[in-house]
């Protein structure tokens, strides 16, 4: 058992539809938890996402996009430039793993 609270420093969260045919993101939505006052989506990489095609690249691009629309504090647990960077890291990770789970139910 856990003796204190369980604090996230980011927490990223994706999803998307795919238009298989073109190979295009659908509806992109990103949300963003810990760098805010409260959970807040990437509006700006969810515009960026849309009707892009879907690479590793544009992922990758979509993570530092979606830094622009965080509002991160420090404090003892992480400094605001560190949280930045998970939410480009984390934010690739999970549009990644939003089309790997697409792709498995296909």
């Amino acid at each position: 058992m856990r003796k204190g609270q369980a604090l996230a420093l980011v927490n990223v969260a994706a999803s998307f539809w795919v238009d298989w045919d073109k190979q295009t993101f659908v509806a992109p939505r990103i949300g963003l938890g810990a760098v805010a006052p409260k959970v807040i989506r990437a509006s700006q990489a969810e515009a960026f996402l849309e009707g892009r095609k879907i690479t590793p690249e544009i992922m990758a691009e979509a993570g530092g996009v979606a830094v622009n629309d965080a509002k991160p504090i420090s404090d003892f647990r992480a400094s605001a430039g560190y949280r930045r960077n998970l939410v480009a890291v984390l934010t690739k990770r999970a549009l990644e793993g939003a089309y790997a789970l697409a792709q498995a139910k296909r």
